[in-house]
């Protein structure tokens, strides 16, 4: 993981692990200027199986789902203009194949 990557205020401070497959995709929400803080969630494991990204609106905030190759974990994003977001979220290269 990029040394830094979970430091600033957008991060809250309860637990700070990340899976491999989520670190291009949290620096890149860490870049949004919309994006107030993101809340990660505990890691799951999970059968292996293929990188997959699930992104859904829940009322206050963007639920990130990233499945990894041998665990799952949930991030909660929250910002002013969650739809803006998303569409943001939606433009990252690298994910693409992984919706």
């Amino acid at each position: 993981m990029k040394k830094g990557l979970l430091r600033g205020n957008k991060f809250s401070r309860s637990h700070t692990t990340v899976i491999p497959e989520a670190v291009e995709f949290l620096a890149y929400a860490k870049g949004i200027a919309m994006v107030n803080k993101i809340s990660i969630g505990l890691i799951t494991p999970c059968p292996s199986g293929p990188i997959r990204i699930k992104i859904k609106t829940d009322p206050h905030a963007l639920r990130i789902q990233v499945r990894g190759r041998s665990a799952v974990q949930t991030f909660y994003i929250y910002g002013g203009d969650l739809s803006a977001i998303e569409q943001s979220l939606l433009k990252i290269p690298a994910i693409q194949d992984k919706l």
